[in-house]
């Protein structure tokens, strides 16, 4: 049973990032349904001008069509990542959002959560950085949610390959890299679906608190709005999510071919279903798919680094704020500890993640 709770969370979570899509012109723009896509004044941009420095989010401006052609524009951007010996900067490119290390050793393509996955590089930019920390470049592709899930995994699949196309000409030099596939929640059935509908070379997916629910049983206060249901569905409208979760259970069991996954499930996760997944692609792949279940819950992946800046002279108060800080990103380091000794399970010791 889903708990109204953290279904009001999630919620919050996708208005929040709907608003920071609108609020902050820089941000890559998703396909909006009319409802959404009004402008904001411009004090209320200045707002949110405040509020990006307070989560350390540093948006980048791209320039009109007038002032430099696409193709300047993407070399521009690249541009930026190159000689640089220590940090990072996210990156804009052909609507997804890019993060290079400086030698990659191999790249992940990322795909959030339904309610906030219209912002990766904010709603998950810790653990997304943690990772290019440790030499992974970083695709994450932003998306809203619809009905249609098919189409969206369609539409982030062509927006990867077109900046990963980008990627391998102007800054990896044709160099060849390991892809893999990582998704949180409603991001694990868009990786489960470009696995089953294109043919991609992928060296393993990992996949976070995946759920495959019904509409009525995933949209909130849908049993309170049963009645409005009721007539679309009679009009001949979808009111469940393509493909269904049976019939995504029937493609994952018949096409998907990526052999090597990561399953991570939380102990406090409610609407987690990767258990009945785990059955599938052991019957599948059988020794090539790993389980994990860590301490947390299904919201434990999200969250930027908000930093404490200690003062010249340490105080108790910044020993509590640091104390506090490394309890709030606990279970979010024992992720990244675990993604990263999957990566790469022959490599001795896992670095230190951020505390």
């Amino acid at each position: 049973m889903i708990q109204p709770l953290q279904l009001l969370e999630l919620t919050c979570f996708q208005a929040l990032n709907i608003a920071v899509n609108r609020f902050d012109k820089s941000t890559p723009q998703p396909d909006l349904p009319p409802i959404l896509a009004y402008p904001f004044p411009s004090a209320h941009h200045a707002t949110f001008k405040r509020l990006n420095a307070f989560l350390l989010f540093s948006p980048v401006t791209r320039p009109s069509s007038s002032e430099v052609s696409t193709a300047e524009y993407e070399k521009a951007q690249l541009n930026v990542h190159k000689g640089k010996a220590t940090g990072m900067d996210w990156q804009e490119l052909n609507g997804n959002w890019v993060l290079l290390p400086n030698r990659p050793v191999a790249l992940i393509h990322f795909l959030g959560g339904a309610f906030v996955a219209t912002a990766p590089q904010l709603t998950y930019r810790r653990l997304l950085e943690c990772l290019a920390d440790q030499g992974y470049a970083i695709v994450a592709t932003p998306f809203v949610n619809t009905f249609d899930h098919r189409a969206i995994a369609e539409s982030v699949h062509r927006r990867f390959e077109r900046t990963l196309y980008t990627l391998q000409a102007q800054y990896l030099r044709r160099r060849y890299l390991p892809i893999y596939g990582m998704g949180h929640s409603m991001g694990c059935k868009l990786h489960l679906l470009i696995g089953c509908l294109f043919e991609v070379e992928r060296a393993g997916n990992i996949l976070i608190s995946f759920n495959n629910f019904s509409a009525r049983e995933a949209v909130p206060l849908a049993d309170q709005f049963a009645t409005f249901f009721e007539p679309l569905a009679a009009s001949g409208m979808a009111m469940e999510f393509s493909p269904s979760p049976q019939e995504t259970k029937r493609l994952v069991i018949q096409n998907y071919g990526v052999r090597r996954n990561l399953l991570i499930k939380f102990s406090n996760d409610t609407i987690d279903q990767t258990r009945d997944l785990n059955r599938l692609l052991q019957d599948r792949f059988a020794e090539m798919v790993t389980a994990q279940t860590l301490t947390g819950n299904h919201l434990t992946p999200l969250g930027p680094d908000v930093k404490w800046q200690a003062g010249a002279v340490f105080t108790p108060f910044d020993a509590i704020a640091q104390w506090m800080r490394q309890e709030v990103y606990r279970e979010l380091a024992q992720l990244e500890r675990a993604i990263l000794r999957w990566l790469n399970p022959l490599g001795g010791a896992v670095p230190p993640v951020r505390n």
